[in-house]
């Protein structure tokens, strides 16, 4: 028997990655057959009623309190540092903390992702035997705290009853809960110089802050549950712990798909409808992973975009930065074209279908009279950035903020969001080009703005001639100049004189104040 148990583990340990691999897919196929059937039991009408009734503040409460709950992770880059030979700034250690926890968060791999993400933090001021020594030792606690909530959760299930619906699982919390006692058994009973510098007071710090992290993902889990209006969630707290061990057991990154199956068939134990328990989940996965990754994914591009324009000396921002002028530029003279286009000819824009095309690509402010008055105040702004004055910038970001809230107000489309995205973006990375103090107009300039300011009130000025109350036509009035009302255009007609007026004191204020037209140092 002894022969054969050593064969046994000898052949373990020789095809150890074949049988992981063998392993990790048997879950996998599991879970999509699990998938398959959860999905005949949802029902998708419900599913999209439970997704689109979600309030605003309903939504912005989970995602600020899903930011708050991948905080407590950011306290094993902390301790980290006190096994290395030089602390990094906070700032820093933030930062990469964010990034590193938010990746392994997401993809995981067993916790081989976070590792090699630390090391490379980490590794500027400290050897290489430091860096994996300090975040070999980091790892190991990772799981305390999941161990110690597992406890917890058997004494909830078995001494206040709470949860007594998932007893059938009982060796998945009694599995996790014996990891935190055997590893600090080991630490300490164990003598070697790996745990020399691990006593017995920074343990409990790791595994408290591992607590933290898995207290505060579920108390997040729960809290999605009462925006559902579920009530009865202390049941769900010890299947939250069941279905996090079965996950990590299951070594699928992140826990994805198994997590979730085992989650939706346990939540149905305790008669949560299935469409809900996938919103439940999806909600979760959105606000706990996806948002905090993205935003990570936003720092780790920008540290590495910063390293990569520091050893090619600068050229790469600059090149962004001047891309970026030019299609700042042309996107505020589309959005104030547009904004004409709409306002002088309402029923022409409706009919062009070129025109319609891009209407979701344009802001849209308060109505028709202030479309105009803001069309002009940005060509006039527009004209600014393009000659790269600095004094055209805050201006145009107070305008495009007004107008980027009162079209999500009015229009939350996948394409507008993409649109104000880019317009942000570029707008951001534009400032470096803005740096004369005043500008002097070119002939040209003037031709091209005078070109448009002239057509729009031609323009206005044939609608006002085929909507006039007094005037006979002997031919139908086309369809595309037709005015709702009389009135409405006299309004318009107002904003056009007030919009003269206004562009008159934009250009006016782009054009004095600094004696030198350049006022970029060199």
């Amino acid at each position: 028997m002894r022969n054969f148990w050593q064969k046994l583990t000898g052949f373990a340990k020789l095809h150890k990655t074949i049988l992981k691999a063998i392993f990790v897919m048997s879950v996998i196929v599991f879970v999509i057959i699990e998938v398959g059937r959860i999905g005949q039991d949802v029902d998708p009408v419900q599913l999209q009623e439970y997704l689109t009734n979600q309030s605003l503040g309903s939504v912005l409460s989970m995602l600020v309190l899903g930011l708050v709950a991948v905080t407590p992770m950011l306290n094993y880059d902390f301790v980290i540092q006190e096994f290395l030979p030089e602390r990094a700034e906070t700032k820093y250690i933030l930062k990469s903390g964010w990034v590193v926890n938010t990746f392994n968060n997401l993809i995981g791999f067993g916790g081989v992702l976070g590792a090699t993400m630390r090391a490379t933090y980490y590794g500027k001021h400290a050897s290489r035997r430091q860096v994996i020594f300090a975040v070999s030792k980091i790892a190991l606690f990772l799981l305390s705290g999941l161990s110690v909530w597992s406890l917890l959760a058997l004494v909830e299930m078995y001494v206040f009853g709470i949860g007594r619906e998932f007893t059938q699982y009982t060796i998945w919390l009694i599995g996790g809960g014996l990891y935190f006692p055997i590893l600090l058994g080991f630490t300490h009973l164990r003598e070697s110089e790996f745990f020399a510098d691990l006593p017995l007071a920074r343990e409990m710090r790791l595994t408290l802050g591992s607590m933290l992290e898995w207290g505060f993902a579920g108390g997040f889990f729960l809290f999605i549950g009462y925006q559902l209006g579920l009530t009865h969630l202390a049941a769900v707290f010890p299947l939250f712990m069941i279905a996090n061990v079965v996950g990590i057991a299951s070594m699928v990154p992140g826990a994805i798909g198994s997590f979730d199956v085992f989650m939706i068939m346990g939540l149905s134990a305790v008669g949560v409808d299935p469409s809900i328990a996938v919103v439940w989940l999806l909600f979760y996965r959105v606000f706990y992973y996806l948002v905090p990754f993205a935003i990570a994914v936003v720092i780790f591009v920008q540290d590495m975009g910063k390293r990569i324009n520091d050893y090619l000396q600068g050229i790469p921002m600059q090149l962004l930065s001047r891309g970026a002028h030019l299609v700042f530029t042309i996107l505020l003279y589309f959005t104030a074209i547009m904004l004409l286009i709409l306002a002088t000819m309402p029923n022409f824009a409706l009919q062009n279908h070129v025109l319609h095309s891009f209407r979701p690509y344009t802001l849209v402010f308060l109505g028709r009279a202030a479309n105009i008055v803001i069309a002009f105040m940005l060509m006039g702004l527009a004209r600014g950035i393009a000659n790269k004055s600095r004094k055209a910038y805050w201006p145009t970001i107070i305008i495009l903020i007004l107008g980027m809230i009162t079209t999500l107000l009015k229009d939350t489309s996948l394409k507008t969001i993409i649109f104000l995205g880019v317009m942000i973006i570029v707008t951001l990375l534009s400032r470096r080009e803005l740096y004369r103090e005043r500008i002097q107009f070119a002939w040209g300039d003037r031709l091209f703005d005078g070109v448009i300011y002239i057509a729009a009130f031609v323009a206005y000025a044939v609608a006002g001639f085929y909507n006039a109350p007094n005037i006979h036509h002997r031919r139908p009035v086309p369809t595309a100049w037709i005015f709702p009302s009389w009135r409405l255009y006299l309004s318009g007609l107002i904003a056009m004189f007030i919009a003269i007026v206004t562009v008159y004191l934009v250009l006016k204020y782009l054009s004095v104040g600094g004696d030198k037209l350049d006022a970029r140092t060199e």
